[in-house]
């Protein structure tokens, strides 16, 4: 395993001194590993695969940023699980207007005097 991290390192100053090959070898190592994690978190293979794939563009795009090249692994799979979270966030529905207002209308009056009073007078 430490014979690999070097080579990652290794991979990792190629790319970047702008080696387009370097980065290559390096998805080519980690990308059923994101693909794997993805899958388990979101449960869809086609979105496990649109999400590897940005992933594996933001790493590119942000690979000067990494201070550890050794820690490359860790540091992917945290991209992974923003995007995920990210992904989940933007497809968590929005809670209606009416749903509040159905919420708030069940709520007893007498529970909080003078709390909430702007809630009170709109309904």
């Amino acid at each position: 395993m430490i014979f690999r991290a070097v080579e990652d390192a290794d991979l990792i100053s190629r790319i970047r001194k702008g080696d387009i090959e370097a980065f290559n070898i390096l998805v080519s190592r980690w990308e059923k590993r994101v693909f794997n994690y993805l899958l388990r978190l979101l449960g869809s293979p086609d979105d496990a695969l649109d999400l590897s794939q940005e992933v594996l563009l933001k790493a590119y795009q942000n690979i000067r940023k990494l201070e550890d090249p050794a820690r490359f692994g860790p540091w992917l799979f945290r991209i992974a699980h923003n995007e995920s979270y990210s992904f989940f966030r933007k497809r968590r529905p929005e809670t209606s207007l009416t749903k509040i207002r159905i919420c708030s209308t069940a709520m007893p009056r007498r529970v909080l005097p003078g709390v909430f009073p702007s809630i009170f007078r709109s309904l």
